[in-house]
């Protein structure tokens, strides 16, 4: 109670070997599962550190992150 509607940061470090030029998104069920989604692409801030804030949807948040399609 009283986390809805507040920012969230997350921080997501790559593990070695992740192709330097690859994108990052965060997915989940406040976007339907759509992987891709560039409203939710991670901003790069190191060479395998990305980040992203965004308002905590209402309810329970499930997500994973992904390098674009899930193939």
């Amino acid at each position: 109670a009283g986390l809805e509607a507040r920012d969230v940061t997350f921080l997501v470090t790559t593990p070695g070997g992740t192709p330097p030029d690859d994108p990052l998104f965060i997915v989940g069920n406040f976007n339907q599962w759509v992987p891709g989604d560039a409203r939710y692409e991670m901003t790069k801030i190191a060479s395998n550190l990305f980040a992203i804030t965004m308002k905590k949807p209402l309810g329970e948040m499930e997500y994973k992150f992904t390098r674009g399609p899930w193939g």
